[in-house]
């Protein structure tokens, strides 16, 4: 799945002239490009913050997302998140609003991978997270939507990624059945919704900060679920979070086939950027 070309060209130039006009107070803090993801170009903002500019319209409508919820939901988590601390306005350069965060020092697990006794913290904050039923919520067409609406383009991807290297057995196929073939039981919740690696930062070994919740959205537990799959590779590890959080085995049917379908979009992204490869890769191998 190739990155949507940005309907929008943001560069360091253009981020400069945006602080200057609206936060002249941070203008004398460097500005260092940091990734430019589907929907958000980042930069770094001097040693504290983070800016987060909307490349296409739909980053734009995920960004309001963040501003009206993280605020609401950073006092309640036992994890960091990064709750907006100044908004930016549309102006000449761009039409939309964009957001300054605050900076998290560390890596993204992709690159300095979780200690074991992570997983506890992670669920534990899954739990907290997953208390939220609110009513109306926040809906997000990709994840919001049962798993089997997803598996006519999943099996697509399938048969392009195996076109480059045999990688599903017909074992992961059979898990990748058996989650569609499992009845969504649990209530809709607030999940994050794209709990993969390079959304975690991590300090020594430890997550220091969950960010990048434009996915945020009422949904299946079983998606954020999944991310056990995708960061940690010791089936036991898994296990002592699954019991600790009180997953049945329907929720745990589920988990699985959002991590096949997670390895699928990062292999089909990985045929054109060898990062996204190496974690798809990682997501089959601890599904095996």
């Amino acid at each position: 799945m190739p990155k949507p070309t940005a309907e929008i060209e943001i560069d360091e130039q253009l981020a400069q002239a945006l602080i200057s006009e609206q936060f002249p107070e941070l203008a004398h803090n460097k500005i260092q490009f940091v990734a430019s993801g589907w929907d958000n170009t980042n930069f770094k903002l001097g040693t504290d913050y983070v800016l987060r500019i909307p490349r296409r319209a739909i980053g734009a409508e995920l960004l309001e997302k963040e501003i009206h919820w993280l605020s609401r939901l950073k006092p309640l988590l036992p994890i960091p998140i990064p709750a907006v601390v100044h908004i930016g306005k549309p102006t000449s350069h761009i039409p939309w609003n964009w957001a300054i965060y605050p900076w998290y020092n560390g890596a993204t697990a992709d690159l300095e991978p979780l200690a074991s006794k992570e997983a506890l913290r992670l669920i534990g904050f899954l739990q907290v997270l997953h208390q939220n039923q609110p009513n109306p919520g926040p809906i997000n067409p990709f994840r919001s939507m049962p798993l089997a609406e997803k598996a006519d383009d999943t099996i697509k991807r399938v048969e392009a990624i195996e076109a480059k290297e045999p990688i599903y057995s017909s074992k992961l196929l059979e898990i990748w059945e058996r989650a569609l073939a499992t009845p969504v039981v649990d209530s809709p919740c607030l999940i994050h919704g794209d709990l993969h690696p390079l959304n975690i930062i991590t300090k020594e070994n430890t997550i220091a900060a969950i960010v990048d919740w434009g996915d945020l959205c009422l949904g299946d537990p079983a998606t954020d679920l999944a991310s056990l799959w995708i960061l940690f590779a010791d089936r036991a590890v898994r296990q002592e979070a699954l019991t600790h959080y009180g997953a049945t085995e329907h929720l745990i049917a589920r988990a699985k086939g959002w991590a096949f379908f997670c390895s699928t979009v990062l292999l089909e992204t990985g045929l054109e950027d060898e990062k996204y490869w190496g974690i798809g890769k990682r997501i089959v191998n601890n599904l095996a």
